[in-house]
């Protein structure tokens, strides 16, 4: 530990005005934690950011599956330390595999992360997750943070003894001490997603299987990643590993745990996949002339269409190639080994449900 003293007699003015009542007892963590914002406080910047979110990113076209996310995000909301917040769970208009949320109870998740999953048990997984930040309050006690950062690391590290051992250092810029701050709450997050996940009945097991899925984006879609060790969230890989571990210390049989595949994967059916901004330039031109002389032995107007997924029952094994050859899909075989959780050459079995993409 490093020793720490008060050089600055202003630093104790600045305690004095801020007050230690800011520090307060989280109760989905059991830690005390900086907080200088009310829960009204924590609501009221959560539904002003929801306006903000929804104006500009817009939600996916789809009562029912908008209904049907809102019940599961309450279903595991009500399993966390603070069922009583406002919840609101929404499904965004976007084809990034992506899912976050804001104080006081706004969370989202995008189609591009739907169309990615294979079950409800890796949607509770998610939805845990982001469930867990709101509730150990991680959005605002990282404001909080910045606001003594504003006044001098020396105020915040009396308030809060991890900050204090990396301020008083010396070998590391204001925003990487904050920056390891953000992979602790996601690796607590996890936790508390698998927490409420199970009290939920989830199959712990699948909350794996969704870092499987996050790590298999990265890969196929050449998403940018700085090292693990230094990345806002930590390497999908990592979490994998750590959420295996933790899931083989427990004790229970989780056979009858819930998954919910198949009725998951029957949701998907028609859902939107990928991005949508050519579709929407053809629908403008069609209005201007007519949409056969567009379509109509025009292959940008074709690749231009939309692309859905579509679920089909396998009659028979066959490794993913045999099922993009007999069910063709407008997309690589990579991307429809990617959403179907195999590998390249990997086997689906007979009786399964499967996702190929169509162009329509």
């Amino acid at each position: 530990m490093i020793k720490r003293t008060l050089r600055d007699p202003l630093a104790l003015l600045l305690i004095s005005a801020l007050g230690l009542g800011g520090c307060t007892l989280n109760p989905a963590t059991g830690s005390h934690q900086l907080n200088f914002y009310g829960e009204e406080s924590e609501i009221e910047m959560g539904r002003e950011a929801d306006e903000e979110i929804v104006a500009t990113v817009g939600l996916y076209d789809d009562p029912l599956l908008q209904d049907y996310v809102q019940d599961l995000g309450m279903e595991i909301a009500a399993a966390s330390e603070r069922p009583g917040l406002p919840w609101s769970f929404k499904l965004l208009d976007d084809p990034s595999v992506n899912a976050f949320a804001l104080p006081g109870g706004f969370v989202y998740v995008t189609r591009g992360l739907m169309t990615h999953l294979d079950s409800e048990a890796e949607l509770a997984a998610t939805i845990g997750h982001e469930v867990g930040h709101v509730t150990a309050r991680h959005g605002v006690n990282q404001m909080s943070k910045q606001i003594l950062a504003s006044v001098g690391l020396e105020v915040a590290a009396i308030l809060d003894d991890d900050i204090a051992d990396w301020a008083f250092a010396g070998h590391v810029g204001l925003g990487l001490l904050f920056l390891q701050h953000g992979r602790d709450d996601e690796r607590q997050a996890d936790d508390l997603g698998l927490r409420y996940a199970m009290r939920a009945g989830y199959d712990p097991r699948q909350m794996s299987e969704l870092f499987g899925v996050l790590e298999a984006v990265s890969k196929v879609e050449g998403v940018g990643r700085l090292p693990s060790w230094l990345s806002t969230h930590p390497d999908p890989g990592a979490r994998r590993k750590r959420v295996e571990e933790k899931v083989a210390k427990m004790e229970g049989d989780f056979s009858n745990a819930r998954i919910e595949r198949d009725s998951y994967l029957e949701r998907l059916d028609g859902m939107v996949f990928g991005d949508t901004s050519g579709s929407e330039q053809q629908e403008e031109m069609e209005e201007d002339v007519g949409s056969s002389a567009l379509v109509d032995g025009d292959p940008e107007a074709m690749s231009a269409r939309t692309s859905r997924i579509r679920v089909i029952r396998l009659q028979e094994d066959m490794t993913v190639e045999q099922f993009a050859e007999e069910f063709p899909s407008d997309a690589p075989i990579e991307t429809v080994a990617m959403i179907n959780h195999v590998q390249p050459g990997g086997m689906l079995k007979k009786g399964q449900l499967a996702k190929r993409i169509v162009v329509e």
